[in-house]
This record gives C-alpha cells, sequence and structure tokens, in this order.
C-alpha cells in the first residue's frame, strides 16, 4: 500500500525523464502520473483499514477494488501479514463460496518461501500459507503467481504445485537443472535461456502448452506501451 510519501521520488523521476528529452507522449509520464494520482487520494475517515476488511474488499467482485497492491518495508510482518491474508480469504472463501477468480502475485517469493523456514522471522507462516493456497486454492477459484530470480532458495513442496513456469534468463546451473529435471526438458533447450534478452522468455507447462505441452519460447510486450493502453482506455471510459 502506497501513501504520498514517495511523491518526491516521483518528481524526482519525472524531472529525470524531461531530461533526458523524453516525449511528453512517452508511456513513463503516464505511468508517473496514475501513482501520483493513486497516492493523492485521501483515506476515507473512519475505522482503520485492516487485513480483515482488505480479504472483504479482495472477495467482492462487485464493489471491491480489482487491484490491491501491499508494499512493507519490514519483511517479517510483510510474511505474517501475506499468512493472514491468505488464511482468512481461503477461510472466507469456503464459507462463501464464489467462482470468481483471485490471482496472488508474490514477488521476491524467497522472502516468503524460503527453502529453510523459521517460526522465529515468520517464514515458516508465510510459507505454510502459500503451500496451502497452491494446494488446495483452484477449487476455490483462488490462484497463485509467484515471482524470483533464485529458485534454488524456494521451498521444494512450493515448487511441485506449479503447473507453468515463465522462465528469463538462468545463469546459475542449478536452476536450470531443476527446470530441465522437473519438466523433462533437455539442457540443450534449457541453456538457451542463458541467452534471453529483456521480453523473450520460455514457458514450460504441464498443461497450458499447446497441445502436448512442449516448451515455447516467446517475445512478450512491452509492459509500460500495455500500460499506457489501458490507462488510456480507462480515460476515455471516464
Amino acid at each position: 500500500i502506497a501513501d504520498n510519501s514517495i511523491s518526491p521520488i516521483l518528481d524526482e523521476d519525472e524531472e529525470m525523464a524531461k531530461d533526458s528529452g523524453l516525449k511528453e507522449t512517452s508511456s513513463i509520464f503516464s505511468f508517473i502520473n496514475a501513482l501520483k494520482a493513486y497516492v493523492s487520494i485521501e483515506p476515507e475517515q473512519g475505522e482503520e483499514y485492516d487485513v480483515e476488511r482488505m480479504v472483504i474488499d479482495v472477495l467482492d467482485s462487485e464493489s471491491g477494488p480489482d487491484l490491491f497492491v501491499v508494499e512493507m518495508p519490514n519483511i517479517e510482518e510483510s510474511r505474517s501479514l501475506v499468512a493472514r491474508l491468505i488464511n482468512l480469504t481461503m477461510a472466507r472463501r469456503k464459507r462463501f463460496f464464489s467462482s470468481s477468480p483471485i490471482l496472488f502475485v508474490l514477488d521476491e517469493a524467497q522472502e516468503f518461501i524460503p527453502f529453510d523456514t523459521r517460526s522465529i522471522d515468520n517464514s515458516e507462516l508465510s510459507s505454510n500459507a502459500v503451500e496451502k493456497l497452491l494446494r488446495h486454492g483452484r477449487k476455490y477459484h483462488l490462484h497463485a503467481l509467484i515471482s524470483t530470480q533464485r529458485l534454488a532458495y524456494l521451498n521444494t513442496n512450493v515448487l511441485q504445485q506449479l503447473h507453468t513456469y515463465f522462465i528469463s534468463t538462468l545463469p546459475r546451473p542449478y536452476d536450470r537443472q531443476l527446470i530441465a529435471e522437473t519438466f523433462g526438458i533437455s539442457d540443450a533447450i534449457m541453456d538457451r535461456t542463458i541467452d534471453l534478452e529483456v521480453g523473450q522468455w520460455l514457458l514450460v507447462s504441464f498443461n497450458a502448452a499447446l497441445t502436448h505441452d512442449v516448451p515455447v519460447f516467446f517475445s512478450a510486450p512491452n509492459n509500460f506501451s500495455e500500460l499506457e493502453k489501458g490507462l488510456t482506455k480507462k480515460d476515455e471510459n471516464i
């Protein structure tokens, strides 16, 4: 959850973009303006916004926001919040079933589902919650996407629950070997990931990559361009 404390950073980024000679129509300016608009919104007066209220809003597909972004500086508190958010969401979805899909996205996943978990730093809490989500969430239309640069540091029980991998550059042999063994991919194909450039990916999946689930190399659209299109379309509909 971001607030107006990042406004000076956004102003500085905007000035740097202008000084670099970028056009005003550049997607980076649209992105910065969207963030400025978001952080300038004053919170409603009333009760404190806690995890329980967030869960209710997440599950409210009609009136709740479509996107929640949570960022906390303290990793131990972040792990505790992730565990509580997932557990409460699953418990409430079981009681009030709905087919509306919900996607949890965990960036820097090695912080939340590490190979070596401990109760003292809340990593055991978050790892167990994410593993439960991946094991049982699909039947309740609750899904997860985890992002990391080091597969070697992740809980192997969690990795076994993932059905689809989007693979960018993998310079470390262990990470390539892990993917190769999981999906039965040849070393020759995995070695090609060393030379992947920005926006290029290898898709491997148990059930989502063509008819025979073969590995597929592809190039993804520029995220800033897609974001700019989405913001422009939203402005036109207002």
